[in-house]
């Protein structure tokens, strides 16, 4: 991606090697599945059947359990010059989820007015009734792969349109209600750096919050997919241009790189990094340290087999 100055650079953490992929345990650059975030106590019940997973993130189930989606090279079914589609089937009660589930996932480069815009869409069926929750998990970093990534990923400017997030227990699971952003650390209303506030004594290990999109009124949802409009719209010159305000926004201040962030889903999980630092290296040799980058997980809300 450029910089104002026109020097490009890569705003992706990740690696050379597909077998670092592979065996990290960090999610870099990685799909996540069946269920991303935290299910408490690692079990759910759906209709009479209580479901039990193995749990890999204290006593809940983390990210898909401990073989989740994120283990596995997806297999290539569609490649076209500006997408790619990957596919990956995930047999009856594998971590204990029930029914076959196959999930595909389309990564796409499209014109947009000001640029590219990278959007990403998941589809799953199964053959049983279950749950699924689907997320993305690529790491940002605008000012590139160079300097002190984690001085540079405290240094950009965030914006959020949530008026309220969902607080947790000290071990990550929801309370069970949304609160007000306001007075919080987690006040991203108006943009702030991220480095501001990310080491208050309210914040357990840095930015790992679930946060409540507005809604987006006159929206109809259908029987399944998104709960919210999407925001940007195909135009008559083939563009994408808005038709709103973006769920979020981080710009970098020394490159002038801003992403913006469009979703369907009803929350987003901001996540800073605080577990990252004991990875392979990174592209090009490079370091991956602790906060080296930020994550906007678009999804529905942490343990919601639970907490629908």
């Amino acid at each position: 991606v450029p910089a104002r100055d026109g020097r490009p650079d890569d705003v992706l953490l990740g690696f050379d090697k597909l077998e670092a992929y592979e065996k990290h345990g960090t999610y870099i650059g990685c799909a996540i599945g069946r269920v991303c975030s935290r299910i408490a106590g690692a079990s759910f019940r759906l209709g009479d059947q209580t479901y039990s997973l193995p749990a890999n993130n204290g006593a809940a189930c983390h990210h898909g359990g401990p073989e989740g989606f994120n283990r596995y090279t997806w297999e290539t079914v569609d490649l076209q010059r500006r997408s790619v589609t990957l596919r990956h089937v995930s047999p009856d009660l594998d971590q204990g989820f029930p029914g076959q589930l196959t999930a595909e996932v389309e990564y796409s480069l499209l014109p947009v007015a000001e640029g590219t815009a990278l959007t990403i869409r998941f589809r799953a069926e199964c053959n049983k009734p279950t749950v699924v929750n689907l997320t993305n998990h690529l790491y940002l970093n605008l000012a590139g792969h160079r300097g002190s990534m984690r001085e540079t990923m405290c240094s950009h400017r965030v914006t959020i349109a949530a008026d309220t997030f969902a607080p947790t227990d000290e071990t990550g699971i929801p309370l069970g209600r949304l609160d007000s952003v306001e007075g919080t650390p987690v006040d991203f209303r108006s943009p702030a750096a991220i480095g501001d506030r990310i080491d208050d004594d309210r914040l357990a290990a840095g930015y790992d919050t679930n946060m409540a999109l507005r809604e987006t009124p006159g929206f109809v949802p259908k029987s399944r997919g998104g709960t919210r409009a999407l925001g940007i719209e195909l135009g008559s010159d083939g563009r994408w241009t808005r038709s709103r305000a973006p769920d979020a926004i981080a710009e970098e201040p020394t490159t002038g790189r801003r992403v913006e962030m469009f979703t369907m889903e009803p929350a987003v999980h901001f996540y800073t990094g605080d577990y990252l630092g004991n990875d392979p290296k990174g592209k090009g040799g490079v370091d991956i340290v602790k906060r080296a980058g930020f994550c906007f997980e678009t999804q529905h809300f942490t343990d919601s087999p639970n907490q629908p």
